[in-house]
């Protein structure tokens, strides 16, 4: 089974393009999204998919900070599926997916192996040469995954930081040249609270991959004063992730 995880951690940001950068590289897969993660840690979803991986099944990320933007933690939970048999492919960072390591070590063995065969190395000696060589490798691919992962997530925080810092130099040259930004406090408001309704309906909803229905989604929008929408703009905001995932 293939497949593909989006997150996007606020409500400003879309997880259009990653899925659509996905389903280009992997038409068959099966898109998972975490929508207005914040700074939490916790990722409901990509938990709820972790749990029913199983081997030769492949995950599909656009980069390697939509798994995880923390170096151990990204470590951690890459050997985590690594040793499971689950293949991780990241499409703008390739040269860190599993199944380049898993080809690495194979080629390293079967030469050792070959060398086996054609008498270069005999008896219990070869033997014990093949294990250490075969630990030796694992170890060396465990430290360089390591390391290519905390380059690829030091360049993808740099890359935000880049993009932050001419955000901000946009809009003071726009302040300074006298153009208006922003809205009006209601509409930025009713903005918000759209945002964060839409976020947990598509994370509950049975249509979604969630577990409830519209009328228990509904209810539990109504019972957050941060989520609260009338049934009509319930149903608007429900065509509107439709058409969006579409």
């Amino acid at each position: 089974m293939i497949y593909g995880y989006c997150r996007v951690s606020t409500q400003k940001q879309s997880v259009g393009r990653q899925i659509a950068n996905i389903t280009k590289a992997y038409p068959d897969a099966e898109i998972v999204q975490e929508i207005y993660t914040g700074t939490t840690l916790n990722r409901p979803v990509l938990n709820r998919l972790l749990k029913k991986l199983k081997k030769g099944d492949i995950v599909v990320f656009d980069e390697v900070s939509r798994m995880s933007r923390e170096r151990d933690k990204g470590y951690e939970l890459y050997m985590e599926l690594f040793d499971k048999g689950i293949e991780l492919v990241f499409l703008k960072e390739p040269h860190i997916n599993t199944q380049k390591y898993r080809d690495a070590i194979k080629q390293q063995l079967s030469i050792s192996t070959t060398k086996q065969k054609d008498g270069e190395y005999k008896g219990k000696a070869s033997v014990n040469l093949l294990e250490n060589l075969e630990s030796a490798l694992n170890q060396f691919m465990r430290e360089l995954v390591e390391d290519n992962i905390s380059l690829a997530l030091d360049r993808a925080e740099k890359e935000r930081e880049y993009l932050s810092q001419r955000t901000k130099e946009g809009l003071q040259k726009a302040k300074e040249e006298g153009k208006v930004l922003g809205t009006k406090p209601k509409a930025k408001l009713n903005v918000k609270k759209a945002a964060a309704a839409k976020a947990v309906m598509i994370q509950m909803l049975e249509e979604f991959g969630g577990t409830l229905s519209d009328k228990e989604c509904l209810q539990y929008l109504c019972g957050n004063p941060d989520t609260r929408i009338s049934r009509n703009s319930y149903y608007k905001y429900k065509q509107e992730i439709r058409t969006s995932h579409i």
